[in-house]
């Protein structure tokens, strides 16, 4: 909890939920760049796992599989 209390938030998070079973949690945030998020990550790896799934607007990722798809 000092480092957490130390860190703080994470610039551009939008959201922090805790899973009610204590087997983790979600951030939702908003970055130009992963480093930021992984960078902040780093201060808690020595005591939890991580999973990233970056994700797109819609908009942005149909273009995407229309170039590839067409």
């Amino acid at each position: 909890m000092g480092v957490f209390a130390a860190q703080g938030e994470q610039e551009g998070q939008l959201a922090h939920y805790v899973a009610a079973n204590g087997r983790g949690g979600l951030i939702i945030s908003e970055a130009d760049s992963m480093q930021d998020g992984y960078e902040n990550l780093l201060h808690y790896s020595q005591w939890m796992d991580f999973d990233i799934t970056p994700i797109l607007p819609i908009d942005v990722a149909m273009g995407a599989v229309m170039k590839v798809y067409g």
